[in-house]
């Protein structure tokens, strides 16, 4: 778990821009800017159309969410449903 949540990458991409996005040893980590979860202890991944899926040993919580349709760049589906985890918790 700990490998899984250290830093490996950020900054600008390939294509040089920079989204914001920080990854681990393959996962995505916890971002403000990018895709925020819960906290330093989550990772997870996204994929095309909004899924979105991670995990949070801290929280004890897993997530997943699949999308049935495609909105494209921008889909805030999966960031609301996050944000509502979130209130739960802190709740």
């Amino acid at each position: 778990m700990t490998d899984a949540v250290r830093e490996v990458s950020a900054g600008p991409s390939w294509l040089g821009f920079d989204a914001g996005a920080r990854w681990g040893s393959g996962f995505l980590l916890d971002s403000a800017a990018f895709r925020p979860m819960l906290g330093a202890r989550s990772f997870g991944n996204d994929g095309a159309g909004g899924q979105f899926a991670f995990g949070d040993d801290e929280f004890g919580v897993g997530f997943a969410y699949v999308a049935n349709r495609m909105i494209g760049h921008g889909d805030a589906r999966a960031n609301r449903l996050i944000e509502a985890v979130r209130e739960c918790l802190d709740g």
